[in-house]
């Protein structure tokens, strides 16, 4: 990791691969598991439905795209990625994380997510 801190690890613009693969492998199936619990008509009252909320799902998510698992492939010990998971989670709840403008400056189209 050349001496490069979790902290800063997980705020690098690297993890854009994971939620890139998220995007285009897992999104649709998150979608409609968390769907299934949600009454019908409530759907657009309940989220996941903007950009924000895919992005708020990859960083959640536990699976092998997900942001948890961009910091364990980072090789960092399990205590320090769940400290660092909960960290960055607790911040960007404050903060908007930093891939929404990463994504706008790729130029990418949200249509691309429609499920």
């Amino acid at each position: 990791m050349d001496g490069q801190g979790i902290y800063e690890y997980a705020e690098d613009d690297t993890s854009m691969d994971y939620l890139y693969g998220f995007f285009d492998k897992d999104l649709k199936d998150r979608l409609e598991t968390e769907r299934q619990f949600i009454p019908e008509g409530l759907e657009d009252l309940i989220g996941d439905n903007s950009l924000l909320d895919y992005i708020w799902l990859w960083i959640k998510d536990a699976g092998p795209r997900g942001f948890r698992q961009y910091l364990f492939d980072g090789g960092y010990a399990e205590s320090e990625v769940i400290e660092a998971f909960l960290a960055k989670r607790q911040e960007w709840g404050m903060n908007t994380p930093p891939h929404l403008e990463w994504l706008e400056q790729d130029d990418f189209d949200v249509a691309s997510l429609e499920t």
